[in-house]
This record gives C-alpha cells, structure tokens and sequence, in this order.
C-alpha cells in the first residue's frame, strides 16, 4: 500500500478594498467623536471647562492619532503598491486621501500635546 503525500502553499492577501475600508471606517468613527466632544463643549460652557480637565481629552486624541496614523500609512503603502494597476483618474484621489489622513493624524498629535498640557494644569 503507497501513501502520497500531498504539500499546498496558502497565502492571504488583503484586498485593497478591505483597506480601503478601514481607513474610511477610522475617518468616520473620528469624525462623529470629534463632532460630539465640540458640540458638548459648545452646548454648555460648563462642560468645556469640565472636559478639558480629565484625561479623556488625552486619551480620545492620542487613541485616534494612532487610528490616523496607521489607516493613513496602510492606505499609502497599498495605493503605491497597486500604483501600476490603477488608471490615472484613480490613482491621485487615493493618495490625497492618504496624505490627508497623515495630515489628519499630525493634527491629532498637536491636539493630544495640548489636552495634556490643559490636564496637567501647565
């Protein structure tokens, strides 16, 4: 009785949609936290001087720079390396967005660096 033996390689790869998708998702999900922490500190005075000294302000803007951060770099890098299978008119308006998502992330470093000057009292 002979045995055969039978080896198969698998690899995953990650669509470009699925990036696509999580950089969308983080912009989206930053997007409806700011908008509720600007319209809480604009609804009541009380609160924006309230907010501005617990580390919540810290936290929410250090947690999304990271989320920038690394949805900006991923949908970089994917948009150079599928650079050659995208057609002209597709090609810039991706890397806008990826540019403007580390624009977006350096944005929240600055804000980050603030809230945690107004929570350290400095």
């Amino acid at each position: 009785m002979s045995h055969s033996v039978t080896i198969t390689r698998t690899t995953t790869t990650t669509s470009g949609s699925a990036l696509f998708l999580f950089y969308f998702l983080i912009s989206v999900a930053c997007l409806i936290g700011t908008f509720c922490l600007l319209t809480a500190c604009l609804v009541s005075l009380s609160t924006a001087s309230l907010i501005s000294k617990t580390v919540y302000e810290v936290i929410y803007h250090g947690l999304a720079f990271i989320l920038y951060l690394a949805a900006g770099l991923t949908l970089l890098i994917e948009v150079n390396h599928r650079k050659s299978s995208y057609r002209s008119q597709n090609y810039e308006p991706f890397l806008a967005a990826s540019i403007m998502g580390l624009v977006m992330a350096g944005l929240y470093l600055f804000s980050t660096f603030f809230a945690n000057r107004s929570y350290r009292g400095i």
